[in-house]
């Protein structure tokens, strides 16, 4: 039998209440020695817990690189049978809601299930493990909860979480300098004081983003003619998070995070597939016009094609849909970023229409074997970039 011993703070949040609640620091990687995940799924139906995203797990990593300070107090919650957890000789019906310190002992039996059941952060508990198995948590343990409590937690704990208001950040700017706070929270939480998700910060500045460096901002000595304007994104970004993609958000809507990670994901697969448009001046790809109607394609032909009954295809799972936009990209034809186009200008919302109906038609013609540009009309200049 394993063992692992604890010091701990152990009370009873209300008279009331059945069951106990436990405090202590533990090291991530020893947590998933005696916790585990019980995940819903149709084979698990008294599982709580919901699918593991990667994306999840990979930012918390991300935080943790971004600023050696970076630390994240938030308790991981997990339930723990009465009879796993050893006391030290204090009687349960002598715990009340005045704290106590306690040495604990948790108990897995070899050969059985792990008794610990993580029903609020899995994806701390993966990611930080991850980066680093050895860093220290802190731990809420429920002692003696029963599956209906377990499950009416996980319900409370996931719908009621409310992000941290913009006045709540500027107030923080009372005690930290403006560039200091500015700089860590664009960095570690990809958020500005005023409480903006700082989705253009990612893209300019992840080693793995294919556009590094290549926005329009004062600080980056690009050819303005090869520099894309930070609209473009923002467009980009701004379809993405309509389609509701990551359902994780819950109430507080599509995580900002999730957002940009899809985005480079799918442009690294347009770069691995194209590398020579990133070269190419005439590439039209890399404006804003490529940037925005080429985002808005792979998307809507994501979801198009996750939706098939015929497919099955998660597209909160990165790698899948990396995977899937490499394939929708062989139905499409890299010469059309630099062949000759019969508009000067397609920065209008017909004018991107435009541009996506091409990209259409050229799907169209890769899946029936027709030339790529057969009746793409914006190369054969059968209406201008306005649209009339």
């Amino acid at each position: 039998m394993a063992t692992y011993k604890y010091s701990a703070i152990i009370y009873r949040q209300r008279d009331t209440a059945d069951q106990l609640f436990c405090v202590f620091p533990a090291r991530v990687g020893e947590v998933q020695l005696w916790a585990t995940v019980d995940r819903l799924t149709p084979e698990n139906k008294a599982g709580v817990q919901r699918e593991r995203k990667d994306a999840r797990v990979d930012a918390i990593g991300d935080f943790f690189k971004a600023d050696d300070r970076n630390t994240i107090p938030t308790s991981i919650i997990i339930a723990i049978p009465r009879a796993s957890l050893d006391l030290g000789g204090i009687e349960e019906k002598d715990i009340s809601t005045q704290p106590v310190s306690v040495a604990i002992t948790i108990d897995v039996p070899d050969g059985q299930p792990v008794p610990g059941l993580i029903i609020d952060g899995q994806h701390r508990t993966y990611g930080i493990a991850k980066y680093d198995s050895t860093i220290p948590v802190n731990v809420v343990a429920i002692v003696g909860a029963g599956d209906d409590e377990i499950a009416f937690q996980f319900i409370v704990i996931n719908n009621k979480v409310s992000k941290v208001s913009p006045d709540h950040i500027k107030a923080l700017k009372l005690e930290y300098s403006d560039a200091n706070l500015d700089s860590r929270l664009t960095r570690s939480a990809r958020m500005r004081s005023s409480g903006a998700p700082a989705y253009l910060e990612q893209i300019d500045t992840q080693d793995d983003s294919p556009f590094k460096g290549m926005l329009k901002w004062p600080r980056n000595e690009v050819d303005a003619k090869r520099s894309i304007p930070l609209n473009a994104f923002e467009m980009a970004l701004m379809h993405i998070g309509s389609k509701r993609l990551d359902q994780v958000g819950g109430e507080e809507g599509v995580s900002s995070d999730f957002i940009a990670r899809f985005f480079i994901e799918m442009w690294k697969r347009v770069k691995a597939s194209w590398p020579a448009l990133w070269d190419d001046p005439a590439s039209r790809l890399l404006k804003k016009v490529g940037v925005v109607c080429m985002s808005q394609y792979l998307v809507d032909t994501l979801v198009s094609w996750s939706l098939s009954p015929y497919a099955k295809i998660d597209l909160t799972d990165l790698n899948q849909a990396g995977d899937v936009v490499t394939d929708i990209l062989k139905q499409q034809e890299m010469a059309f970023w630099t062949a000759e186009w019969d508009a000067a200008s397609l920065d209008t919302k017909s004018g991107r229409e435009w541009v996506v109906d091409s990209l259409e038609r050229i799907q169209y013609n890769k899946a029936n074997n027709l030339p790529w540009n057969k009746n793409v009309s914006l190369t054969l200049g059968k209406k201008d970039a306005s649209g009339e």
